[in-house]
């Protein structure tokens, strides 16, 4: 017999799947045998506890979740999930230092790119489709990727745009000896400002129309992927965070970038 001295986290870990076939379809203990393809014994064992932790009752001939069980059951389902995918999002994030101000609300409900090997500065896509639609972008970036540089001007570009991009300080001066014209045609648009400043993350930013954001990840050898999310939470995680660089920064004038 199995003891009832569990915890009911322990409890749920334990039972979990008897819980959820009990919750999606209210069963008979026949029915549950072979729903779950265990031994009556265990069974027996698992209807008792699961009974007197109040998470099912026995009604018409069939055991059903209570309504404290249905609660418990679906913070323990959200619960699985997240830690899914948490997990998810780690061939990306575990690049990042051990101190990176990534918040857990951003990883929840996140969509995650990592990059290929064979291709990895095609997952810049992620950012580029991103903001094509956006009629404000806010973003910032410790680093250049000289491959995109043109295709991310020509969306910076765009009509209709309001942007705002913080730079490292030597990132600017770097852009600048690449795109010399194109800078000087990014200051000219009065819809687009550029700031410069200490970048105390490792990875880049962005925010389009405050409805999805994302962060772009690199290593020493290139990008590692990227992350995107449209959770309220994130957002205003990501805003948060890109006010608080831009706060320290100071605007760029043109003969600054030179």
């Amino acid at each position: 017999m199995v003891s009832c001295q569990y915890s009911l986290a322990d409890l749920l870990n334990k039972r979990y799947e008897c819980l959820q076939a009990i919750g999606i379809n209210p069963q008979s203990k026949r029915d549950l045998i072979d729903t779950l393809d265990i031994p009556r014994s265990t069974l027996d064992d698992i209807i008792r506890e699961l009974e007197q932790k109040n998470l099912i009752k026995y009604q018409e001939g069939k055991w059903k979740t209570t309504v404290f069980g249905r609660c418990i059951f679906n913070i323990h389902d959200n619960y699985i999930n997240n830690i899914d995918n948490m997990i998810n999002t780690q061939p990306v994030i575990q690049e990042l230092p051990f101190n990176t101000p990534v918040d857990r609300c951003f990883l929840l409900d996140s969509e995650v790119f990592p990059a290929s090997s064979s291709v990895p500065d095609e997952v810049v896509q992620v950012l580029l489709e991103s903001i094509e639609p956006a009629s404000r972008i806010q973003y910032f970036t410790p680093v250049v990727m000289a491959g995109y540089l043109e295709e991310f001007y020509k969306y910076l570009m765009k009509n209709g745009h309001q942007v705002e991009v913080i730079f490292s300080y030597d990132v600017l001066s770097e852009v600048y000896d690449l795109y010399p014209n194109r800078v000087d045609n990014i200051f000219a648009n009065k819809e687009i400002t550029i700031y410069q400043g200490e970048m105390p993350v490792e990875f880049s930013l962005w925010i389009a129309d405050e409805q999805q954001t994302g962060i772009m990840v690199y290593t020493d050898y290139g990008i590692r992927g990227a992350v995107k999310n449209n959770t309220n939470d994130a957002i205003m995680w990501a805003a948060e965070l890109f006010n608080r660089i831009k706060y320290n920064a100071e605007p760029v004038y043109p003969a600054d970038s030179k």
